[in-house]
């Protein structure tokens, strides 16, 4: 495949703005106008210096100016030893969120760095690209025997993180145009053969006229990584590499980075969760994680002996999917879900609703009977919301169903409306809506057991003035104001709402079955 060797100008796209700001930032680009990374608008040559062993302590607080002594024209090896983060809680105690966590990669390989959510992977990513910024960070981080400082990192390394970041007005020529000259990676001349040399690497010639918005996760995703890739980096840390993504689209991402590695060799850093076995197996070194330490680091085709070993150790270890049934301390957690105890989970409910009690000053003799009332409304609610999604097409029409009911209870629970105001057909809606059942109940309930300042009636003008405050009167004098409180009936509210969630959830299992059973039969 041929390409030219020039570029007069970008190739024709749809127009509009987009395309005006692009030829302004080329015209920036192309101009004499010193940038950053140049002086006096040239190149800085780098000279070749022996590395040096020497151990560098994580520290967020990195050089400004460049390490040219310590950058390498062709680095092969980038470790860690030791790493550390420990963070403090609101009761001074120490918790490490990583625990002396070592690895290291050769050029050339992919390193996957894996774990169940919680295990440090993220925290581990951050501190490796220097963007740790909670707790104390401690260890070695070592590229080809040089210490990592930022000035070094910007020089040999690429972060990518888990979300992508596309300029949706930009199609992908454009924006791997824009990136190769921000970089000034290679010269004038090269830019264009460059750019659909790495369109043709990621599997985007097809796409390279489409705009960003209207790619693919996966085609987003593999015009982020040649991006990366433009910038000739040598060490290449990628977060959440897969995520989002359908199996399919994840085993193409990482076969391109394989492919890429093995060809530039660079070394590429991977937080990855869950991946298929046809994913996994594209990898050459696996770094497991557990609680913050070190559950396997090594070759890949060597952990499955690893946990064989456990195994005959007396660990149910038998392969590198059994770990998550292994009773190995740092294994325990891998593949385990955090639960939690019924009773603890319903103390916390419970708990969310007594400061109603204590702002409202609330009688505690009628704690239950509230409970009781509040519960059946809001979980008719939630039914109300479950039917919806099983009846509805899509999720955004059951969505707006539902608030059509929330609103329409509130309208016709006979405190904006009263009853005798509205007309049928209309007035079928306030029998049908649980709203004006449940204000009834709460006013039976809760004014009469209250206490209430004396008011007279001669000297103010509040819509309530009660001369007793007793809350018996106060009962009264709402329900003359709102005739929905007239001729209250707790239990029968109560049983009237239950009622209604019954209906309700008969209406969502036959939704459910319907659909379930909606299927055309294949014929013999």
């Amino acid at each position: 495949m041929s390409f030219p060797t020039t570029i007069n100008e970008e190739p024709p796209g749809d127009g509009g703005d987009g395309d005006e700001a692009f030829a302004t930032c080329i015209q920036y680009l192309e101009s004499d106008v010193p940038r950053p990374g140049s002086i006096d608008g040239q190149k800085t040559e780098v000279p070749e210096h022996e590395p040096v062993p020497v151990d560098a302590t994580v520290s967020r607080d990195t050089p400004k100016r460049p390490s040219l002594e310590c950058i390498q024209s062709a680095a092969t090896s980038f470790s860690f030893e030791g790493i550390s983060v420990t963070v403090k809680t609101r009761k001074k105690k120490e918790v490490k969120i990583l625990d002396n966590v070592s690895g290291s990669i050769q050029g050339g390989s992919l390193l996957a760095v894996m774990g169940p959510s919680g295990s440090g992977k993220t925290t581990l990513m951050n501190v490796l690209s220097l963007q740790s910024r909670v707790g104390a960070c401690r260890g070695c981080i070592r590229l080809d025997g040089c210490p990592l400082t930022g000035s070094l990192f910007k020089e040999q390394c690429y972060f990518l993180p888990q979300y992508d970041k596309s300029w949706a007005h930009l199609t992908c020529f454009q924006v791997l145009t824009f990136a190769l000259k921000l970089f000034g990676s290679v010269e004038k001349e090269d830019v264009a053969q460059t750019v659909f040399s790495t369109l043709e690497s990621m599997g985007l010639t097809d796409a390279s006229q489409t705009k960003c918005s209207g790619l693919s996760g996966g085609q987003v995703r593999r015009l982020s990584l040649g991006v990366a890739l433009l910038k000739r980096t040598k060490v290449l840390f990628l977060d959440e590499v897969t995520s989002g993504l359908d199996s399919d689209a994840s085993f193409q991402v990482v076969q391109v980075l394989h492919r890429i590695a093995k060809a530039q060799n660079i070394m590429i850093v991977v937080t990855i969760h869950q991946p298929s076995t046809a994913v996994l197996e594209i990898f050459d070194n696996l770094l497991l994680l557990s609680k913050g330490k070190v559950a396997y680091a090594g070759r890949l085709q060597n952990a499955e002996a690893h946990f064989e070993d456990l195994s005959a150790q007396g660990h149910d270890t038998t392969a590198l999917a059994a770990h998550c049934k292994g009773s190995h301390p740092l294994l325990g957690a891998v593949c385990s879900d955090a639960s939690h105890k019924l009773c603890i989970q319903l103390g916390i409910l419970e708990c969310k609703g007594i400061p109603m009690f204590v702002v409202q000053s609330f009688p505690g003799s009628v704690f239950f009977e509230i409970v009781l009332q509040w519960s059946l409304i809001m979980y008719l609610f939630e039914s109300i919301a479950e039917c919806s999604a099983a009846w509805a097409p899509n999720s955004i029409i059951g969505m707006l169903g539902y608030l059509t009911y929330w609103i329409l209870s509130f309208l016709f629970g006979g405190i904006f409306l009263p009853p005798e105001d509205i007309y049928w057909p209309l007035k079928a809606a306030y029998y049908a809506l649980p709203f004006n059942y449940y204000t009834r109940s709460m006013v039976d309930v809760v004014i009469p057991k209250m206490e209430y300042n004396p008011c007279n009636p001669s000297e103010d003008m509040s819509v309530i003035c009660i001369e007793s405050g007793n809350g018996d009167d106060v009962a009264k004098a709402i329900t003359n104001l709102f005739p929905v409180t007239k001729q209250p009936d707790s239990v029968r509210d109560a049983l009237i709402l239950f009622v209604m969630i019954v209906m309700v959830k008969l209406v969502y299992i036959v939704g459910v079955v319907w659909k379930s059973r909606r299927v055309q039969k294949m014929d013999a």
